[in-house]
């Protein structure tokens, strides 16, 4: 979210949108009841009820929901020891062996292989944090439903054949102000300042290889955690309270991937990046550093390998207070952008196209839309939300809406909104 726009909203759609989305994380009321934790601890071998709970008929559903549900890996090491807090969701499709779900349209016809791993990435906006965090602020917590552990599950149902992951910003300025430093040189308010290399690429690559080996080890932290008053957490080896062997649930999910054969190894799945309002500065850095590699040093070829993973690129409601590069208009950038056939996915909200305090947004956008549909790029550019007045909850409803049918939508501003 915007960093001005996001303080004060206390208003009665504040209380509609905790209302809307309060069902969204498993067990929510427990994820308000926060022990206190130790952080160099990531083991969760729960001790309560049995120690091995076997696998049956009567409590299958309640195993899978479980496996399935956000779980978070704290402190996950990148390039250069930089590290990222991370929401992560298996795959619904694979733990409940649903062969027929609904897939992602894009993906079902691209033509990718059925068995190839696919995993999203998330990067949100201002305000966004761990639920507890949030209800600290007296603005903040009426947006709690959009908290981080929420939109990890909104992603799963949408695009439940993919693991998702929600990457934390590494700073979140006086509890609002999401500061994506590992990825981008950020202001005390998080708006960006891109340079052509901030070695971005090798700290995703990185993040994911520690990710899949935590997970693969079983290295799931407990769901009762404690919020500290600087917005750190620790993680404490076992929940004494747990009715559920949560080792018994990390032997459904080894199962069903040894029954596919299948070796967790996220850096090299399909990879899909969304950025939601302040979190596009990511996407918007990735853009640069795809001109840096490609373009300036194409001889470098160390990165081709995750380049190539990155098939769909999504920017959602993009903006920020910096005055400038909400949206790259650099034409030699988006050509680089271009020949990479990455698939591009522009979604928007009254919320930010009409704000005229910022008119720079929506300048910015027509040029991204325009010059990326010139070059032939594959974008798809959908405006959510149209006939109703701009709010801030508005602007979070595109999390829990933008997987819905894409359609190509012409590049005509005049009769979008521009004004």
């Amino acid at each position: 979210m915007d960093e001005t726009s996001s303080i004060g909203m206390s208003d009665g759609s504040g209380g509609g949108g905790g209302e809307e989305g309060g069902s969204a994380v498993t067990n929510e009321n427990d994820a308000q009841n926060h022990n206190s934790t130790n952080n160099d601890t990531t083991t969760s071998n729960a001790s309560g009820g049995d120690e091995k709970n076997p696998v049956t008929a009567n409590n299958l559903g309640d195993l899978v929901a479980a496996a399935v549900a956000p779980k978070r890996y704290l402190q996950v090491e990148g390039f250069d020891g930089r590290r990222n807090d991370i929401v992560y969701c298996r795959p619904l499709t694979t733990l409940h062996e649903a062969s027929n779900a609904e897939s992602d349209t894009d993906a079902q016809s691209s033509g990718l292989e059925e068995d190839k791993q696919k995993v999203m990435l998330f990067f949100g906006g201002d305000i966004q944090d761990f639920p507890e965090m949030m209800e600290q602020h007296r603005d903040h917590r009426n947006y709690v439903a959009f908290n981080l552990e929420a939109t990890a599950v909104m992603l799963q149902k949408q695009f439940p054949d993919h693991h998702v992951a929600v990457v934390r910003p590494s700073r979140i300025q006086m509890l609002t102000f999401s500061c994506y430093d590992n990825f981008v040189h950020c202001n005390h308010t998080g708006a960006p300042e891109h340079v052509i290399t901030h070695h971005s690429l090798h700290h995703l690559e990185l993040l994911l290889q520690n990710l899949s080996k935590r997970i693969a080890k079983g290295d799931e932290p407990n769901p009762t955690k404690k919020s500290l008053e600087d917005g750190t957490e620790k993680v404490e080896g076992n929940d004494e309270d747990s009715t559920v062997s949560s080792t018994t649930v990390d032997e459904l999910a080894t199962q069903q991937r040894n029954k596919n054969n299948v070796l967790l190894r996220l850096d090299r799945a399909w990879i899909s990046l969304v950025g939601f309002s302040k979190g596009c500065v990511v996407l918007n850095q990735l853009l640069y550093e795809f001109h840096y590699l490609k373009t300036l040093t194409p001889d470098d070829l160390s990165m081709d390998d995750f380049l190539s993973c990155i098939k769909d690129m999504y920017w959602l409601d993009g903006g920020h207070n910096g005055g400038k590069n909400t949206w790259i208009t650099s034409r030699s950038l988006l050509e680089t952008l271009t020949r990479l056939e990455v698939r591009i996915h522009v979604h928007l909200t009254p919320y930010q196209l009409l704000d005229d305090r910022r008119p720079w947004i929506r300048k910015e956008e027509k040029l991204f839309s325009e010059l990326l549909k010139k070059f032939n790029a594959p974008i798809i550019r959908r405006i959510h939300f149209e006939n109703e007045p701009a709010s801030l909850l508005q602007h979070l409803r595109i999390i829990g809406d933008f997987a819905s049918e894409e359609k190509p939508v012409e590049v005509n501003h005049e009769n979008n909104m521009e004004h």
